[in-house]
């Protein structure tokens, strides 16, 4: 088992490379925490104050701009990075599932050649805004080529269950990727986080492929529907609805669902009708 001096090493380390890259991307929305309490969290632990098991991991998410495509590394440490691998990825809507598959593979054998206990975030910021560019030049066609029009007319629906919805990188990712394939519905941050969007099926789909390329702990698709019917259609794009994790706060989300005629799915996500 890891000393608490060795992990306390590891954390000022951290926390050191976390400070470096806050200079680095000192705009707004650049450099995002999961949980913005975490650094306290940490600090409290190297002055005595949180024993290490009750503490979280450093999570964080760096969003680039690399020729006009928004890029996402999301970064995960265990308490013993630099010691131990970080768990880092890729994520872009301007990939698709085989480039993101191979981006995130390139990106494992290049950590691999870093040296142990030396931090190196900032060799992975850096190695990723001179590598992306080779991996878009073989977008494939489908994933920017959302369908507008159809001569199918009914609407495809995707009942989506996530472990949790806190990160505003993916909240702003759901919504604007929604927006872009002329989708409506809603998503209900927290833990759990559900979503829902409707639209074209094939406008669905790359959604969902997008989607499912972050970095999750756990999302699925509960249930696929198809209907005559837009139920969210009140909705221009696709709405970020909220209510307490508590009992009056399930009741309300079954309300909505009621309120648009949706109340059977309430027990495809929780196993019972809510009555």
């Amino acid at each position: 088992m890891d000393s608490n001096n060795h992990v306390e090493n590891c954390i000022e380390l951290q926390l050191s490379e976390f400070e470096m890259l806050g200079s680095m991307f000192p705009n707004m929305g650049e450099l995002e925490l999961t949980d913005p309490g975490v650094i306290s969290d940490l600090q409290d632990f190297l002055a005595g104050r949180l024993p290490r098991d009750k503490i979280s991991k450093l999570e964080y998410n760096i969003n680039l701009t690399i020729m006009e495509a928004k890029v996402i590394i999301s970064v995960a440490l265990p308490d013993t990075y630099p010691d131990t691998s970080a768990q880092i990825s890729v994520h872009s809507g301007h990939l698709g599932r085989s480039k993101h598959s191979e981006i995130n593979l390139d990106l494992r054998n290049f950590q691999r050649t870093m040296d142990p206990g030396s931090i190196y975030i900032g060799s992975v910021v850096e190695w990723v805004q001179e590598k992306f560019p080779d991996y878009l030049s073989f977008i494939e066609e489908n994933v920017l080529a959302p369908i507008m029009e159809t001569e199918d007319k009914r609407t495809f629906r995707m009942w989506i269950h996530s472990h949790h919805i806190y990160s505003k990188t993916k909240m702003k990712n759901i919504e604007e990727w929604a927006r872009e394939l002329n989708l409506n519905g809603f998503f209900l941050p927290g833990k759990p986080g559900f979503i829902c969007v409707e639209g074209l099926e094939k406008n669905c789909n790359i959604w969902w492929q997008r989607v499912r390329a972050m970095n999750w702990q756990r999302i699925s698709c509960k249930l696929e529907e198809h209907d005559e019917v837009q139920k969210f259609r009140t909705f221009s794009n696709i709405a970020n609805i909220k209510a307490a994790p508590d009992s009056s706060g399930m009741k309300a989300f079954l309300n909505y669902l009621e309120e648009h005629h949706s109340s059977h799915v309430f027990k495809e996500y929780f196993g019972f009708d809510g009555k």
